[in-house]
């Protein structure tokens, strides 16, 4: 863009005074207003994940404002803070500029735990998808957009959190890609610290696996030390399955044995993540229960069975669609860091405070091959091609849960994004020449 190139999506002005260019993202070609409405992010502010705390608060006055932002298609700008937070200045401009067309703004809140800005962004892709996102707006509506006391109980009872990501190449080729850097700072880093009690197994079509903790990290914001650190962990693969890292990792983080796995397969082609409706201090999840959440690089219905075999073996299991594949993990990591996830999982799954008890119980019954079917996911997963997409996702804001549930029947089931293709993608010097396109696309939409 400096040496004047075109660059799809993107494009540089000359400095301009921060109102007249706040003036031109808010408009339109006709002067009009281009949003409906603005969204500040702030620590302060009404938390965005209201709608998973408890029971939804129906307002006694539904604001005409809100019910027209939520309205298929309509646009919201969310401000946030780029590395540094948003000057006082440039907020005073911004809430000039959306007051003199007219524009709601509102204080927004992603809870207690401070986020990466690229983080933030990908769970707003995601929770828009699975109509989280309008339900929360249309919750911190209710709730007059007042700021409300957030719970330390987080903090204190974080469970552990384990993603596994099934993968449809040799480890070998993952460890050198960005989509492994990807993983590592969603996973293990917010801003300005690490999460504890997490972990990242790879496993890949030939059975070898590899278990990351955060300790085995230093360099995870900087893709290319944290690539180098990976292939130095190489030495550290084993043989190993499914049922294996989902049990030693929770006999890690839980030596007494108590607890629960918590075991979220997730899938685009399937209904959307359920919202619990519950507070952390009512959702029967304790601090020794262990969230996995599954990734597959490239499902097949036979890969998918073979999961759901070994995780209602090992615990409580759900599969269900969280959004794009690379974006959905963002989500999971901060509604998981709310002592959300848990809860989530839970009322998917028909488990909470008791509804349809036995059911576990019940698929445990005819479960007893679990090691074949370890090798069946292996031999399942050989073969697979690199998935690309061919067009960038779109966001429409205000996707209710039934609108993304009659969207996901019409998908197939193509592993964690259901927009995927299949297509072969061209090896340059042992490294890969081009990476999936969602990711480009999905940035520079953001």
């Amino acid at each position: 863009l400096l040496r004047g190139r075109p660059c799809q999506g993107a494009k540089l002005r000359e400095p301009e005074p921060l109102k007249k260019r706040l003036r031109t993202l808010f408009t339109d070609r006709k002067n009009k207003a281009r949003f409906r409405l603005v969204l500040a992010l702030h620590e302060d502010g009404c938390p965005l994940w209201s709608a998973m705390h408890g029971p939804r608060v129906e307002p006694d006055h539904p604001s005409s404002a809100i019910a027209s932002s939520l309205e298929p298609a309509s646009r919201v700008c969310v401000v946030c803070g780029g590395v540094r937070d948003v000057s006082e200045e440039e907020e005073t401009a911004i809430q000039h500029a959306a007051l003199e067309l007219n524009i709601p703004y509102q204080s927004v809140s992603f809870g207690h735990t401070p986020e990466l800005t690229s983080k933030c962004i990908k769970a707003l892709e995601a929770a828009d998808s699975v109509g989280f996102l309008a339900e929360a707006l249309k919750t911190c509506e209710s709730l007059g957009w007042q700021p409300t006391p957030q719970s330390q109980a987080g903090n204190s009872r974080r469970s552990p959190f384990h993603v596994v990501a099934v993968l449809d190449v040799p480890l070998m080729d993952f460890v050198t890609r960005p989509e492994a850097a990807n993983l590592l700072v969603d996973i293990f880093r917010g801003s300005h610290h690490s999460y504890g009690k997490a972990a990242l197994s790879l496993l890949d079509p030939e059975g070898a696996a590899l278990t990351i903790h955060n300790s085995d990290m230093e360099y995870i914001l900087r893709e290319k030390g944290a690539l180098v650190g990976l292939r130095g962990l190489l030495r550290r693969t084993r043989k190993s399955g499914l049922k294996q890292l989902l049990a030693k990792e929770h006999n890690r983080f839980c030596r007494k044995g108590n607890g629960r796995i918590l075991a979220l397969h997730a899938d685009e082609s399937s209904e959307p993540l359920a919202i619990s409706g519950y507070s952390l201090e009512q959702t029967p999840a304790s601090a020794s229960d262990t969230v996995a959440v599954i990734l597959v690089f490239n499902v097949t219905p036979e890969l998918a069975d073979t999961i759901k075999d070994v995780c209602c073996q090992a615990g409580v299991f759900v599969r269900a669609a969280v959004g794009p594949f690379s974006m959905g993990l963002a989500l999971l990591s901060m509604l998981h860091n709310e002592g959300l996830l848990a809860g989530c999982i839970l009322k998917s799954a028909g488990t909470l405070f008791g509804e349809q008890g036995t059911t576990q119980k019940q698929r445990s019954e005819d479960v007893g091959r679990l090691s074949p079917l370890d090798s069946e996911m292996d031999c399942a997963s050989k073969g697979a091609k690199l998935n690309a997409t061919d067009g960038a996702p779109v966001l429409h804001t205000g996707r209710t849960q039934e609108q993304a549930k009659a969207r996901t029947t019409r998908q197939r089931r193509r592993g964690f994004s259901g927009q995927y293709k299949e297509c072969a993608v061209p090896v340059q010097n042992g490294t890969i020449a081009t990476i999936p396109k969602a990711d480009d696309a999905g940035t520079k939409q953001a």
